[in-house]
């Protein structure tokens, strides 16, 4: 039985981020008003990293516009955060403001996996539902080759070959419950991540596979241009993810598996106007291997089917944006 007491909003740890003070100021103001008296401030993407590395915050609310010099902002730390490259837990609630209204910036904010979007100028009661939702009714997240975050499907009923699980959510334990042990977050995040890490294993695998069926048809009609190289690069970095994360799982001899595709991925990057006989014969049967291995239990056919599905989607979305593309060029 949960050890459930009144809410307690002094133990939890909020970080706002904006380069405006006045706004965070009064938005920290706010909160300190309904009782979260723990509200730090971050004025710059080096400070908002800074309490990222600290594992510490239970709620992170960023604005999308903070970057820094040379490249890097608010949603690529994010999506740095939730891919387990910046600080040790990827789980924070985050919630990113943006003046900027346009389609664009919310879909980059949703892919780099936050939890939610609110468009400035934005109130403290709005911010503060938020914080509700967050708590009561935080989305379960899901992991994909290239992504970590909330479900979003609009449509739940709608069938989905990838699992959701609930992340950890220190926001609502400190808001619930009487005492929350550090080493007791520390342990549910690393089991947590023992489960991303191999649920992003199983689908790296699905994306290696995925990629060669979109490369391998071009170079049997001897088609190279921009887009197959650049499906080239993705299966070469993709297999070097692959490798990176086997380590110290269940899947580590899958390792010379992977070696031997990550040495066809880079001679064929290296050189995609000359790869040779033996390399085209090769990445099919290589790709499928590493795939099954990625996710042992699974009916080959079924895995097959899922993967012609995938790729028969891609493509008629990309001829789709091509067709309204080439419509626009031509009014």
């Amino acid at each position: 039985m949960s050890d459930t007491a009144s809410p307690d909003r002094s133990r939890v740890r909020i970080v706002l981020c904006d380069r405006r003070t006045h706004i965070i100021n009064s938005i920290k103001t706010a909160l300190n008003r309904e009782g979260f008296e723990r509200v730090d401030l971050a004025r710059t993407l080096p400070e908002l990293r800074s309490q990222v590395m600290s594992g510490l915050p239970d709620l992170i609310v960023a604005d999308v516009d903070v970057a820094e010099e040379g490249g890097g902002d608010t949603l690529e730390l994010i999506r740095r955060m939730r891919n387990g490259e910046e600080g040790p837990n990827p789980f924070i609630v985050v919630v990113v403001t943006s003046w900027r209204h346009e389609a664009t910036v919310v879909k980059r904010a949703v892919n780099a996996g936050v939890d939610d979007v609110l468009l400035s100028p934005i109130s403290p009661g709005q911010l503060l539902g938020r914080i509700e939702i967050m708590i009561k009714d935080r989305k379960p997240f899901i992991v994909t080759s290239d992504y970590i975050g909330p479900e979003r499907r609009k449509d739940p009923k709608r069938k989905s070959e990838i699992p959701n699980f609930v992340p950890p959510n220190t926001l609502k334990m400190k808001i619930e419950r009487k005492s929350v042990l550090p080493e007791e977050v520390s342990a549910l995040v690393e089991e947590t991540l023992t489960e991303v890490n191999v649920e992003r294993l199983r689908r790296i695998g699905i994306q290696i596979s995925f990629l060669v069926g979109l490369i391998d048809p071009a170079l049997i009609n001897g088609r190279m241009d921009d887009e197959i190289k650049g499906y080239i690069h993705r299966l070469k970095q993709t297999t070097i993810e692959a490798i990176r994360r086997l380590y110290g799982t269940e899947f580590e001899a899958v390792a010379v598996l992977c070696d031997s595709m990550l040495k066809v991925a880079t001679r064929m990057d290296r050189a995609p106007e000359a790869i040779s006989h033996e390399d085209k014969q090769l990445i099919v049967p290589l790709s499928l291997a590493i795939t099954e291995a990625f996710n042992p239990g699974r009916d080959r056919e079924a895995l097959i089917g899922e993967i012609a599905t995938a790729i028969g989607g891609y493509l008629e979305r990309e001829a789709a944006k091509r067709a309204i593309a080439n419509a626009a060029a031509t009014t």
